[in-house]
Formats: structure tokens, C-alpha cells, sequence
């Protein structure tokens, strides 16, 4: 598939999505000149190409660790000594974004650290594009960085700092025609000639892309590229960075406190736990089966209960541990339920603690009280704020079905009239379906 982009002096340009745009300006699209490395197969191709200025497309490569271990010497008489990577095998796909999620200190800059050579492994290999580059400089692996404070040279034009790695590397082409298409791609035609100084948080960030595009890397590597943003601006770039990135055709790796950030933007997501991956997957994949408790705790902030408390007993999960737990939008809470119906012996009474809004999820804070003298516990259930009825099919006084929207088998149609919240302070019902808890014990949620 093509794809067709205008500079700045409207002059259109011709991308292939099976090629790498971060040869930006004038692509060459002759696949029968190139080799499969995307280097010109013979003297003449490469003597025209260089007529015409052309930078060559370059593929994102695989990244491949094994038996990746890296241990920190005490700095200083009294210190400790750790581990950052605890000797794993790990695999990233090319021309792919990777987010690497974990709780601090789980090994995810680490990890990023020593595949673009600024660290080296206590042990181990690193591959790019299955050759060994560990012994490598960063330079010699052709691996770009952008770090959480963007690292721009603040005695230097945006147009000088493009230009450096690339002139570092000695690289062909027009390096102004290179400048200027790169702040195409990140929509900042107009900031050439500014200092660092004189541009916004969200432009710093895009202009560290630029430059890290610029050099051609195989693989880009972003630490917290939005740390240092508001969250209204961190927002806005999301899908942006997410763009440019697709279309420069570069294998991504970024490292991310924020679970929605990284859940929303990426390919695919690492989970780090004491300096090695603990899960791996689609985004869609891991939230609706995580595999192990940390996982879940992490992907759902769950709600954590005793494997003996009502609303685990009566929705019909049993486990020998000592500990049930269930991701908040599993948990169902509706205003009543139908005392006749063969479901209501599942439903837990309980009182509305607290509510809050968050985009389209409405959060409910809600207290389960104990039986026979066991104690209460309280919860999350997080409901969407266009579900079309908050009780369930059958109840007495209900407005039509009880599932949420967009699911089968709730009976409510379009006109059905939507039922109010859950206010604070009221009694309603609760449930949770029993393939939906997974049983843990404390130790299985230590970081």
C-alpha cells in the first residue's frame, strides 16, 4: 500500500508501508533495486540514488536477549548490591511498538539500557536483527534513544540538533531536505530555526523523535517519553507518536508508568517483575487473562478479598488459598435484583460508599457487610457510563435488561430509559461471575 505525503513546499511524497520512512525525503520505491537488507543491489542503482539524494530505506529489526543479566555493585562501603535483569530470555518482534509495564525498580529501564549499549550485561548476549551487537557501542548498533528529558542541545537550533547524529554518523543526503521532512512527519514544520528554549513540553518531545529518526535507527527506544508533559498534552500525542511511528516503519521499545498509556498505544506489552518478564501479550490478551495474580493486580488494580467473604462464596468460586481477587469491571452492582429469579442467591447485599467519574467509567467504591460475625470488606466496581440499565433482566421495577451495553442477551432495546446511578449511601447488590476470581496468596503479589 502507498502512501502519499506533501512537504512544506507541497511537493508530494511517495511512502511504502512494507518500507521504512525514516528515510523520509524521496523514497526509493523500486523493490527490483533493492536487497533484501534494503541496500541498492548493485554500483549503478546506488550511483543514481546518490544523484538524487535519496536516503535508503532502512527495516526495523527483531531484538533478541538471552540469559540477560546485569548485577549493581554496591557504589559506596555499607551500600547494596541488586540486580536489574535476572538472567531471561526475551524476544521483540520488528517493526512493532513494545511496552515494557512493571512496578519501579522491576527492571524496565534496565532492560532498555542494555540493549542500546549504554549498560553492559554482568552477562549474557543481545541480538539486533539476529547479530550479536553486545560487545557494541550504541553508535555501532544504530540504536536511537529518546530519554524522559528529551537530552536536546540547548546551544543548538532544532534544525542543528536533527542534524547532529546524522552528521555524527556520516550518513548521505540533503541534511537540510532530511530536516525539513522529519518536522513534516512530526507536524512542527515551522520550529526549524528556534532554540529548545522557545518550544512547548509536547514540541521538546517530537523534536527528540525527530532527532532520533533522523540517524535511521533499526530500533528506537523511549523512556518515559511523557513523563515531563501535562496530562492534556500527554493525551493529544498519544495517537501521534503512535503514527509517526508506524510510518517510519521502526521497531519500538518503551518503558511506562502509565498503565493506560502504555495499554493504549502499544502492539504489545511486557510486564516486569524483579528484573525479568512476568507476562507478555496483546493488550486485549493480558487484561482478559493474566495468567497470574501479580499480573492481574497489576493490569486491574484488583480488588483483593478473603477467600471465605460472602461475595466470593455466594458468586460460587471456590479456592484453598487464602485470598480471591477480581478485576473491578467484573464486578456487577445493580440497584435489585428479582428474589425469584435462580440468580439472586449469587448477588451480595451492599452499600454504595462512594462514586466518581473517570472518562467513560463511572467508579463505584462499595462495602460488602460480613456473615456470621465475619467482617465487612470493601471494593471497586467500575461500570460504563453508557450502560443502558444498572439492573439485571426480571428484576421487579427494573427498565428493561440487565447486561451492559453492547452485550448480547440483556433485552433492553434502544428505547429502553436509562436508569439512574447508584447514589452514595444507598443499598444495592453486587456480584461477581466465578471464572472472573483468581485465588493468590500474599507472596504472589510481591513486586
Amino acid at each position: 500500500m502507498m502512501t502519499t505525503m506533501r512537504n512544506k513546499k507541497g511537493k508530494k511524497l511517495t511512502l511504502s508501508a512494507s518500507t521504512s520512512t525514516s528515510s523520509f525525503p524521496r523514497v526509493l520505491n523500486k523493490q527490483a533495486e533493492l536487497g533484501s537488507d534494503g541496500d541498492l543491489s548493485n554500483s549503478s542503482s546506488a550511483a543514481a540514488a546518490s544523484a538524487r539524494r535519496i536516503f535508503i530505506p532502512k527495516h526495523g529489526v527483531g531484538i533478541r536477549v538471552e540469559q540477560l543479566y546485569k548485577r549493581y555493585d554496591a557504589l559506596r562501603a555499607g551500600g547494596e548490591s541488586f540486580v536489574g535483569a535476572a538472567g531471561f530470555d526475551l524476544e521483540i518482534a520488528p517493526n512493532r511498538l513494545t511496552a515494557l509495564v512493571g512496578p519501579s525498580g522491576s527492571g524496565k529501564t534496565t532492560f532498555l539500557r542494555l540493549v542500546s549499549g549504554l549498560e553492559d550485561p554482568t552477562s549474557g548476549r543481545v541480538f539486533l536483527g539476529g547479530r550479536d551487537v553486545t560487545d557494541l557501542s550504541t553508535r555501532e548498533r544504530r540504536v536511537g534513544v529518546v530519554f524522559q528529558g528529551y537530552a536536546l542541545f540547548k546551544h543548538m537550533t532544532v534544525a542543528d540538533n536533527i542534524k547532529f547524529g546524522p552528521r555524527m554518523l556520516n550518513l548521505p543526503g540533503d541534511p537540510d531536505a532530511r530536516v525539513r521532512d522529519l518536522l513534516e512527519l512530526v507536524e512542527l514544520p515551522h520550529v526549524a530555526k528556534r532554540y529548545p528554549s522557545q518550544l512547548s513540553g509536547g514540541q521538546k518531545q517530537r523534536v527528540a523523535l525527530a532527532r532520533a529518526l533522523a540517524a535511521e535507527p533499526r530500533v528506537l527506544l523511549l523512556d518515559e517519553p511523557f513523563s515531563a508533559l501535562d496530562p492534556e498534552v500527554r493525551a493529544a500525542l498519544r495517537a501521534g507518536l503512535r503514527d509517526v511511528l508506524r510510518r517510519a516503519g521502526v521497531t519500538a521499545v518503551m518503558v511506562s508508568h502509565d498503565q493506560a498509556e502504555a495499554f493504549e498505544m502499544a502492539d504489545d506489552v511486557v510486564v516486569f517483575r524483579r528484573g525479568a518478564p512476568a507476562a507478555r501479550g496483546a493488550p486485549g490478551d493480558l487484561r482478559s487473562d493474566p495468567g497470574s495474580p501479580f499480573v492481574m493486580d497489576f493490569v486491574h488494580e484488583a480488588n483483593k478479598l478473603p477467600a471465605g467473604c460472602a461475595l466470593v462464596r455466594r458468586s460460587g468460586f471456590a479456592t484453598r488459598k487464602q485470598g480471591a481477587m477480581c478485576a473491578p469491571c467484573d464486578v456487577e452492582c445493580v440497584q435489585r435484583i428479582d428474589d425469584s429469579s435462580s440468580s439472586s442467591s449469587s448477588y451480595t447485599p451492599v452499600t454504595v460508599l462512594d462514586r466518581s467519574f473517570a472518562g467513560n467509567v463511572i467508579k463505584y467504591r462499595i462495602r460488602c457487610e460480613g456473615e456470621g460475625g465475619e467482617p465487612g470488606v470493601e471494593l471497586e466496581a467500575h461500570v460504563p457510563s453508557n450502560a443502558t440499565a444498572l439492573t439485571p433482566a426480571g428484576a421487579r421495577g427494573g427498565g428493561g435488561g440487565g447486561r451492559r451495553s453492547g452485550q448480547e442477551g440483556g433485552g433492553s432495546s434502544p428505547s429502553s430509559p436509562l436508569l439512574e446511578q447508584l447514589e452514595v449511601g444507598s443499598r444495592a447488590y453486587a456480584r461477581c461471575p466465578p471464572d472472573r476470581f483468581m485465588g493468590f496468596q500474599a507472596e504472589d503479589l510481591e513486586a
